[in-house]
């Protein structure tokens, strides 16, 4: 008998402490203290400005996101980025010469010496053009984010294709030249690449 009313003892505290763990539980998920442990990647939590300028593949992870979080069908915006710059952030077109710097301190000095003379300057990655899209952004230098650059990019590209309703002709009018040939000639160069990118993945 003595053995039994152990056994229930024993039963009633070990229900007692699990009824203690689940309320613990639910306390810190409400409160948010608590994170279910998951095997789906979470890049965006340790991506770094220093990560995307000097790791390849996290430069592409964080594109490939933009894609999706913009509806861009896949590859389009990453071989966009390569026709635009190489995946070389300390790029310039300046008047319409192309301009590659060691340091982001040597390109931030060009762009803003460009700007102040008031010629035609394409910042970064995605090469947005700041005398179009300087109101958008609070300075060059949050212009030469690789972050900014590439979400503001993915946004006008999305936006470009709303209007458009057709992606061959939103990636031409991205590219905003005058001469139709050009525009034609730099979406066959996207498509090109991004059929390279498509039949890697």
């Amino acid at each position: 008998m003595q053995e039994v009313l152990c056994m229930c003892m024993h039963k009633a505290r070990f229900s007692a402490v699990l009824y203690l763990v689940s309320c613990l539980t639910i306390l810190l998920v409400l409160s948010g203290c608590y994170v279910k442990e998951s095997t789906e990647p979470v890049p965006l939590l340790s991506l770094s400005e220093y990560d995307l300028c000097h790791d390849r593949q996290k430069l592409i992870t964080f594109i490939r996101l933009k894609e999706i979080e913009y509806s861009i069908p896949s590859g389009i915006l990453q071989a966009m980025i390569f026709v635009e710059s190489s995946y070389m952030h300390f790029t310039l077109n300046i008047g319409g010469v192309p301009h590659r710097f060691r340091t982001k301190n040597a390109t931030l000095k060009a762009a803003r010496s460009a700007a102040w003379w008031g010629k035609q300057l394409d910042i970064g990655l995605c090469q947005i053009n700041y005398n179009a899209h300087k109101e958008n952004f609070d300075s060059i230098l949050d212009m030469m984010d690789p972050f900014q650059n590439i979400d503001y990019s993915a946004k006008l590209l999305a936006l470009l294709y709303s209007k458009k309703k057709n992606w061959k002709l939103a990636i031409q009018s991205y590219h905003g030249s005058r001469n139709q040939e050009n525009n034609r000639k730099y979406l066959n160069r996207v498509l090109q690449y991004r059929e390279k990118i498509n039949s890697l993945n």
